[in-house]
C-alpha cells in the first residue's frame, strides 16, 4: 500500500472516531455489555459470553480504528479460540 493509501485509510478512520453517532452506538453496546455482565448469574455461562463477547466487539473496532490512525494498519490481535 503506499503512502496515499496509507494516509487515505488514517483520514477514514479518524472520521469515524469523530463520528458522534458511531461513538454513540459503540457507547451503548458497551454499556449494555457491562451492564449485562454485572447483572449475569455467574451459572449462566452463555449470558456471560455473550455480554462479554459484544464488549470485545465494540473495544476491537475502537482498537482497530485507533491503529489505523496511528500506523495506517489495522490492529494485531490473537485469534480467538473457538471452543
Amino acid at each position: 500500500m503506499d503512502d496515499i493509501a496509507v494516509r487515505n485509510r488514517a483520514a477514514n478512520a479518524q472520521q469515524l472516531l469523530d463520528n458522534e453517532t458511531l461513538n454513540e452506538a459503540l457507547g451503548r453496546i458497551e454499556h449494555a455489555a457491562v451492564e449485562a455482565l454485572a447483572g449475569a448469574d455467574v451459572s449462566d455461562a452463555r449470558a456471560l459470553q455473550r455480554a462479554t463477547a459484544e464488549l470485545q466487539a465494540a473495544r476491537a473496532l475502537r482498537a482497530d480504528l485507533q491503529s489505523l490512525v496511528r500506523t495506517g494498519k489495522l490492529s494485531e490481535r490473537t485469534p480467538l479460540a473457538v471452543a
